[in-house]
């Protein structure tokens, strides 16, 4: 598994130089999109995603979020609540949608070129996520003993839409880590 990361050189060779270039057009490309209201195809590219060292402690949801580049895609690389949420969380005995679960309203923040990766097709992208289930103050025991949920990515140029990655996984609970 690589997870690509910016090196600072001095020295650039010519394919550097052009490797830099082709990002800053996707960026350029990408960001024109979104202002423009829609995404183009050819800048969005296929993702498919999976989580690892998931943990589930009643409140919250975390692990690592891993995005794979299954053809050339330009991605947000903070792999926030704007691109990234989690869905159909169910207690894995009833088969019940949870109760009281915690919905956040969050603020928008502009995307800047900083935020946005290229990958290319067969690398990997992956970040620490942390998803707040439960709040104590409407559910002081927390969610059930065990959740079933899809993580959804989306790689559109626009906030909150686009949803074409998803990750489905099942979470007993556990201690918080110490």
């Amino acid at each position: 598994m690589r997870t690509r990361t910016p090196v600072a050189t001095s020295t650039r060779s010519r394919r550097d130089r052009r490797d830099l270039s082709l990002v800053g057009a996707a960026i350029l490309l990408l960001v024109g999109c979104a202002v423009g209201g829609r995404t183009s195809r050819s800048t969005r590219g296929q993702i498919s995603i999976s989580m690892d060292q998931v943990r589930y402690d009643g409140f919250k949801l975390w692990g690592r979020l891993l995005v794979h580049a299954d053809s050339d895609v330009v991605i947000d690389r903070r792999l926030g609540f704007e691109v990234v949420q989690v869905s159909d969380v169910v207690d894995c005995d009833s088969g019940r949608p949870v109760e009281k679960r915690l919905i956040v309203d969050y603020a928008w923040r502009e995307r800047s070129a900083g935020d946005l990766i290229a990958l290319r097709r067969g690398e990997w992208f992956g970040v620490e996520a942390d998803f707040w289930l439960f709040a104590e103050q409407f559910s002081p025991s927390g969610g059930p003993s065990c959740i079933r949920f899809t993580v959804d990515v989306a790689t559109s140029g626009e906030p909150f839409s686009g949803w074409n990655a998803s990750w489905k996984g099942e979470r007993g609970r556990q201690p918080p880590p110490e």
